[in-house]
């Protein structure tokens, strides 16, 4: 659900700001390449934060019922949250010319399995590296 809210949303706006268009490669499409990266970083990064932050939460985890809360069981600062979610930055590895979109989504696609294997191996609190960067940080479903 998340996703698709985001890839609507990141699209919508790369398209009002005329980065959707296929140009020659040169320096416009390098510019509207890493601008589209960092933008949607940005897009990620905010709606992710935004909606674990302050017992809040993003439309995928309400359908899905569950919350993200700090290790005490409250809510977590947008602080934590920013920390938690840095990870869906990796775009803005498209500002590294040629190359850049290749290692942001090498990098992301590292950052999900990394999480996967953290959150299967922490057999207590299914807690991945991010949550523990975020201060212990965890998903808990909701009662």
């Amino acid at each position: 659900m998340d996703g698709l809210v985001l890839a609507v949303a990141a699209s919508v706006v790369t398209m009002l700001l005329g980065l959707d268009r296929t140009t020659p490669l040169g320096v416009d499409s390098y510019v509207r390449t890493a601008l589209s990266g960092v933008l949607n970083a940005a897009i990620y990064v905010a709606y992710f934060a935004y909606g674990e932050s302050g017992g809040r939460q993003t439309l995928g985890k309400r359908c899905l019922g569950v919350n993200v809360v700090g290790p005490d069981g409250g809510d977590i600062s947008l602080v934590q949250a920013v920390t938690r979610n840095v990870w869906l930055a990796c775009g803005v590895a498209a500002v590294v010319p040629v190359v850049g979109p290749l290692l942001g989504g090498v990098a992301a696609v590292a950052a999900v399995v990394t999480i996967s294997v953290g959150i299967n191996s922490d057999e207590t609190h299914g807690r991945g590296w991010h949550d523990k960067l975020a201060g212990g940080a965890r998903v808990v479903r909701l009662t």
